[in-house]
């Protein structure tokens, strides 16, 4: 009896000679983005596929991202870092099997990417990992700038630096962790909701993070204030997310640990000496941008913003971080395209081209589809609970999880790896104005259903855990702080 992942193989609509290409381990893979899921899908591609596997890896840059000192806290949680790697010397360490290419793919044909300068380079597997750019507001600039890359990361530091007011606007994690890295400014924070950082905090939950801005406490503050549990019930816990996103397919930023330090000039290890108190932060919420006006020749307060309220902004430098919109240019067309600018891909990261695949923040993941595949007794291929606690959301940690099972979806061995139960539950561990985050499941009630209520303990000052249950069961948890 054949692997049952061998056997679905063989099923679909196209030439049984192409599929017998994976079983003998002849292919060329082409993954497209440098990006961590680009990179961890080559990387898993050349480490499990057999030896005759070929890889090659197309990224706009001369540096990939690179996943190192990866710490497992449960079956679901990790933490990792993200370094930027010569991308010659990663295809080095894989002699004769991977080839690096600096480029863009102009157009994907039928068996082959073309290349912006014409070349054409053929596949029998092709891995879109294309990514995201910042959503726009207004033209960018000198003084509108967005975080995007190590390059606009620099371009940020170095305006900041010169600046005494500074206007952040968006309210996800780029944003979040912008209002506490900045130092030694006066810095405004234009907001949408009602609470910040709605992608991942209610208002319960805002209110706890908002007076931990600049300071840490340490096992003292926490043995010095006493701890309450109270219980939220669901009429009042969905009128406290009124506004939360709750992590949107549309919303969310991938950002990584690294750029902070870049933003600190922490470049090679070698950290420069900042003592700059942290900035005042001056919060307006409910606001959206009309018009922005740049005056080129004026000193300071250049950048001119005007409220939808009739309120005006004057700033230095303006930071855009409203959201990202999915790469997918290239296969419009081709493969089906969500309404949201990602490529859609079923529980397998395949698109609706059997042997185009996507994963990362160019894709959307949509669970509930059964695009080609089918299992040995012809019933379509799903998930184990059906995906249920897990939501995408644009996070450097689902791209890792999601360029690895693209890789081994690409090899059919997703049984035996088990890789799907990336999609059993959502799990993301971060920082937010120094405060250590751990996000499960439907932490929202939004995700959890209008019927969802929640348990909540606080210690002031210290920790705040709060449980989602739905039908008196947990189906989500947040962890701030010492917890």
């Amino acid at each position: 009896r054949k692997p049952r992942a061998a056997a679905r193989s063989l099923c679909g609509p196209e030439s049984l000679g192409k599929d017998l290409i994976v079983l003998v381990g002849r292919m060329h893979v082409v993954v497209v983005g440098g990006g961590v899921a680009g990179v961890v899908c080559a990387q898993e591609l050349l480490a499990r596929g057999a030896p005759h596997t070929r890889v090659t890896l197309i990224a706009p840059s001369h540096s990939v991202k690179m996943v190192c000192a990866i710490e497992r806290i449960s079956d679901h949680i990790e933490t990792f870092s993200v370094e930027e790697r010569d991308a010659e010397e990663f295809a080095a360490a894989y002699p004769g099997r991977l080839v690096s290419i600096r480029g863009s793919v102009r157009a994907v044909e039928e068996r082959h990417v073309v290349l912006s300068e014409g070349q054409r380079i053929p596949f029998d597997r092709l891995c879109l990992c294309t990514g995201a750019i910042p959503k726009q507001l207004g033209n960018p600039n000198a003084r509108i700038l967005s975080i995007r890359d190590t390059e606009s990361i620099a371009s940020v530091r170095d305006a900041v630096a010169s600046a005494n007011t500074v206007c952040v606007v968006g309210n996800g994690g780029i944003a979040l962790e912008l209002a506490h890295e900045l130092k030694g400014i006066r810095l405004i924070w234009a907001i949408r909701h009602d609470s910040i950082g709605t992608n991942f905090f209610d208002a319960d939950s805002a209110a706890f993070l908002l007076p931990r801005r600049g300071c840490v406490p340490g096992p003292e503050d926490r043995a010095s204030v006493a701890a309450y549990v109270r219980r939220i019930p669901a009429g009042a816990l969905e009128s406290i997310q009124k506004g939360f996103t709750g992590g949107s397919a549309t919303s969310g930023c991938a950002i990584g640990p690294a750029w902070k330090r870049v933003l600190h000039g922490d470049v090679d290890g070698v950290k420069e000496q900042c003592e700059a108190p942290p900035a005042h932060v001056d919060i307006l919420y409910n606001c959206e941008v009309q018009d922005i006006h740049v005056d080129e020749s004026a000193a300071s307060n250049a950048v001119s913003i005007s409220l939808h309220d009739g309120r005006k902004i004057t700033c230095d430098i303006l930071i855009n971080a409203i959201g990202v919109n999915p790469i997918s240019d290239i296969v419009k067309g081709i493969c089906d395209v969500h309404s949201d600018g990602g490529i859609i891909v079923d529980a397998r990261m395949q698109t609706s081209k059997r042997y185009i695949f996507a994963a990362g923040d160019c894709c959307h993941v949509d669970l509930q589809r059964s695009l080609f595949f089918e299992r040995d007794d012809k019933a379509p291929f799903e998930l184990d609970g059906n995906g249920e606690y897990w939501f995408q959301m644009r996070l450097w940690s689902q791209a890792r999880a999601m360029g690895r099972h693209a890789a081994h979806c690409i090899l059919n061995i997703e049984d035996q790896t088990m890789s799907s139960s990336v999609f059993d539950l959502f799990a993301h561990t971060t920082s937010f104005f120094g405060t250590k985050c751990v996000f499960m499941g439907l932490f929202s009630a939004s995700r959890a259903g209008h019927d969802a209520s929640a348990l909540v303990r606080e210690t002031r000052g210290s920790e705040y855990v709060k449980v989602v249950l739905r039908d008196g069961r947990m189906c989500g948890a947040v962890l701030l702080g010492a917890s």
